[in-house]
């Protein structure tokens, strides 16, 4: 059904997804996972880049890793929620960071989920495909019917 969704939405054209991470291994293993399942992977390695890249791509879904080199993740997720709303760019943090309030820390700045390494893809791709089922339905609804306050319209 999400799947379904998803093409109809695009004309069956595969979804972006950036992932900001500065492990060469967790990029490519996360690039071979998505590609895998249809997505097309866009890579960052740090947060300058990744902010950089969240600007110029428009991704469907950003996977970001809380400890970048030069900017930590919660920084930027706090940049880029102030220029995206969470439906328009979803923010999945990937990270090897278990504690709970630091978890609570970057849901509370934006973060539209939380995962943990090492990454159970099961449980990653079935939250991405809940927050891309959002963002793409908010899009299906905002390209064919316009907001009106009036429920009769």
């Amino acid at each position: 059904m999400a799947q379904a969704l998803l093409n109809t939405a695009r004309f069956d054209a595969p979804l972006h997804v950036l992932v900001a991470d500065d492990s060469e291994v967790s990029r490519a293993l996360l690039r071979r996972l998505l590609s895998r399942n249809g997505y097309i992977a866009h890579e960052a390695e740090t947060g300058a880049l990744a902010l950089d890249a969240a600007e110029q791509l428009a991704p469907d879904l950003m996977l970001l890793d809380l400890r970048l080199p030069d900017i930590d993740g919660s920084t930027v997720l706090g940049y880029l929620r102030a220029k995206f709303d969470p439906v328009a760019l979803p923010i999945i943090m990937v990270s090897a960071e278990h504690d709970g309030e630091v978890i609570a820390g970057c849901l509370s700045i934006g973060a539209n989920d939380y995962v943990t390494k090492p990454i159970h893809w099961p449980t990653l791709k079935a939250r991405m495909a809940t927050h891309i089922g959002v963002h793409v339905g908010h899009a299906l609804l905002a390209a064919h019917r316009p907001f009106s306050p009036d429920p009769r319209h």
